[in-house]
């Protein structure tokens, strides 16, 4: 695990953050920051050089140096999820002076608490080893070298346990970097230098150890020129190697490194550089399989002096970076954000407050890749903690200020992430007459919607019973409802109840709400089928068909009525008569056959009421009168099928008549047809009769004329 300690260059103090795993928040804790609270009460002097580190589980040790008014001591407190912070206990035996605390956690909740401590004449490395379960043991020395006095003493612990601190050991009159490891179950090896050559100022190294015991060292070395970056490499099976440089650009002097692992073994370490006129964060990329991939700045922006990098990786291989910048008027916090197989995006701001310097930047990731920031910033009087969230796919969220105590400053703060991305911070904090250590613990909020399974029913299922029992598992603690009712939730997450259903279709809607008000939904389609609302629905269905077919009947019986008056009348031609009764006739069949599924309808009805009435013991009493409406429309059904017989009966009457008008029609025509050719003849013989009687008074008249003639002689004529 990671541990925290300033990062020192040249009078500048750079910050360290560290990546933990993911485990649960809390159910009962609500999202956000919490209210600051001490995690020590000691009012004899100053608190300061507050470190934390955190276990698999989301538990914290934090160290801290701590004045009783006579001389320093080295206490620690330890976080519970369960109980939250202890009370602090003096991990250190000494009347001598302590400085330099630090402390690193591995999976399991052990710890090592690291520290200096005087031995009258020079400065050694001790350590006291917390185990989990048990609690504290003794106080232990680190390194046995007595060439001269050790300098800020650095501790990380992997994730197996293994755990290695590193310092710088005043040897006669140079520094050289040292180093000591610590195997579970063996305990502290000897310690060894991880440089050949001494230099002439105090060397702040830093160290980290991947998951499988791996470990890269890394510290600023000066040339008698510049200070650039040296490293070495750590492997638990051949121990350390040779030093080498990390990176060659001689352009300025070089500050203290960070470095991160990632869960694959690749790493990266950054530190701040400058290039003659100010200073530029730099990094260089390690693989397991390649080695280093070459310096390289990971910013370019010169408007002033970048310092105080920190930098960790998530899950997936992603890195977050961030350190503060000058902007020429004040000092902001940025950030850079790296994808493997991608590379870095491009460098931002992620707070814009502008009444003061934001400095000390420190980071922590989860697994996911949900981050968050801590810093300190002047509001122009006083420095105060601030606070930042990144969310994958969306990005920086709104800086927040997470203490308000301004009766003095806060500073230097450090967070630890727990996998589900709660954090815990710590600082230093002035409360006007003395430094204390406080602390504040951050939920993330929840976005993610709670488990829920339906064991029963199946989706599609049909019931026979009226009560369904809905059954199923979700997250302890939700508020669970089905069709809008409050169910109970069990303890373990489990919850079955009745559910009752209406005949037919059912839809079951199963919703878990968790604290955060996160929802999630399980929908079940259910058919119920009552026998006795069943059997009531279709008897009802048939009551209104059986009425259909009584009103066509009437209406059919009126209509052959009406024929019959046109017939009688002879006020419609016979073959439209013909036509009428056809089409009557149809319509007289379609009914008929209504009648008859109606009547097997009813027939299956019976049998089904009979079933039930047999096997379900229904009330009595409505089933008889089911079996009365039965009985009725049975007995409509049997009316309409004498209508039906009284209707064609009509018809054929009707259609009997119609052919005796017809036949009769048929008659009276051959008589007209008769008459009309004796009228013919008659006036044949009339206008013969005309043309004779012409002629024989013609012959008369000429006969006359002629007699006359003869009697008179032509004096007669004369005269």
């Amino acid at each position: 695990m990671r541990s925290f300690i300033p990062l020192w260059t040249f009078g500048t103090v750079f910050l360290m953050l560290f990546m933990f795993p993911i485990i649960p928040a809390e159910a009962d804790a609500p999202s956000g920051w919490g209210a600051p609270e001490l995690i020590e009460t000691e009012n004899e002097g100053n608190a300061v050089e507050p470190r934390i580190d955190m276990d698999d589980e989301g538990n914290v040790m934090a160290v801290w140096l701590q004045h009783d008014g006579v001389r320093d001591n080295i206490l620690a407190n330890r976080y519970s999820k369960e109980d939250g912070w202890g009370i602090p206990q003096l991990i250190e035996r000494t009347n001598e002076d302590v400085d330099d605390p630090h402390v690193g956690m591995d999976r399991y909740g052990n710890a090592i608490a690291i520290w200096k401590q005087y031995d009258g004449a020079r400065y050694n490395v001790w350590s006291n080893r917390y185990t989990y379960g048990t609690g504290w043991g003794q106080p232990e020395l680190v390194e046995t070298n007595n060439a001269g006095t050790v300098y800020v003493p650095y501790i990380d612990i992997g994730r197996s346990g293994i755990a290695i601190v590193v310092w710088c050991l005043l040897e006669g009159t140079g520094y050289r970097v040292w180093s000591n490891t610590y195997v579970p179950g063996e305990g502290w090896g000897t310690d060894k230098p991880l440089e050949n050559g001494l230099v002439a100022t105090p060397i702040p190294p830093r160290v980290a150890v991947d998951s499988n015991g791996n470990a890269i060292a890394a510290w600023p070395k000066t040339d008698g020129v510049r200070t650039n970056i040296w490293y070495n490499l750590f492997t638990p099976s051949g121990g350390w190697g040779d030093e080498a440089l990390l990176e060659t650009d001689d352009k300025g002097d070089a500050g203290v490194t960070a470095i991160a692992f990632d869960r694959s073994g690749n790493a990266i370490v950054a530190w701040p550089q400058s290039d003659g006129i100010r200073a530029n964060i730099w990094y260089n990329l390690y693989s397991p399989s390649g080695g280093w991939a070459g310096a390289a700045l990971l910013e370019s922006e010169d408007l002033g002096d970048a310092l105080g990098p920190d930098i960790e990786f998530d899950a997936s291989g992603n890195a977050m970076a961030v350190w503060y910048q000058s902007d020429g008027m004040r000092t902001n916090i940025r950030y850079r954000f790296y994808a493997p197989g991608v590379g870095w995006g491009a460098p931002a701001v992620l707070e814009k407050n502008d009444l003061g310097d934001a400095k000390r930047p420190s980071v922590a990731i989860a697994p996911d890749g949900f981050a968050v920031a801590v810093w300190h910033q002047s509001d122009g009087t006083l420095f105060n903690v601030w606070s930042n969230s990144f969310l994958p796919g969306v990005g920086w969220g709104v800086p927040e200020l997470i203490e308000q105590e301004n009766a003095g400053n806060g500073e230097e703060p450090l967070i630890v992430m727990e996998g589900s991305g709660n954090a815990i911070v710590v600082w230093e904090h002035n409360d006007g007459k003395r430094t204390n250590i406080m602390s504040i613990r951050f939920v993330r909020p929840d976005i993610n919607p709670p488990l829920l399974s339906l064991l029963t029913p199946n989706d599609g299922l049909t019931s026979e019973t009226a009560i369904l029992t809905v059954s199923g598992t979700t997250e302890p603690g939700v508020s669970l409802e089905i069709n809008g009712l409050s169910a109970t939730v069990a303890p373990d997450g489990s919850f079955s109840c009745g559910v009752p259903l209406g005949n037919g279709s059912n839809r079951i809607i199963v919703t878990a709400t968790d604290r955060s008000g996160n929802t999630v939904s399980v929908v079940r389609n259910v058919t119920y089928d009552d026998g006795m609302m069943t059997i009531n629905s279709k008897i009802d269905l048939l009551e209104v068909e059986v009425e259909e077919v009584a009103g066509s009947i009437n209406r059919i019986r009126a209509d052959i009525l009406h024929l019959e008056e046109q017939v009688n009348a002879l006020g419609l031609p016979l073959n439209g008569t013909e036509t009428n009764l056809t089409g009557l006739l149809e319509n007289i069949s379609r009914l008929g056959s209504l009648l008859d599924g109606q009547m097997e309808n009813l027939s299956y009805l019976s049998g089904a009421l009979a079933t039930l009435e047999r096997t379900s013991g229904k009330n009595v009493e409505n089933i008889s009168s089911i079996r009365e409406r039965l009985d009725d429309i049975e007995a409509n059904i049997n009316v309409s099928k004498r209508d039906i017989g009284w209707l064609l009966d009509r018809i054929d009457a009707t259609r009997g008549q119609s052919d005796d008008l017809e036949e009769e029609l048929d008659a009276t025509k051959e008589d007209l047809d008769t008459l009309k050719v004796v009228n013919k003849v008659l006036f044949f013989l009339l206008v013969v009769n005309m043309v004779l009687t012409i002629v024989i008074i013609f012959v008369l008249l000429n006969s006359l004329l002629n007699r006359k003639r003869r009697t008179t002689g032509p004096d007669d004529l004369e005269e």
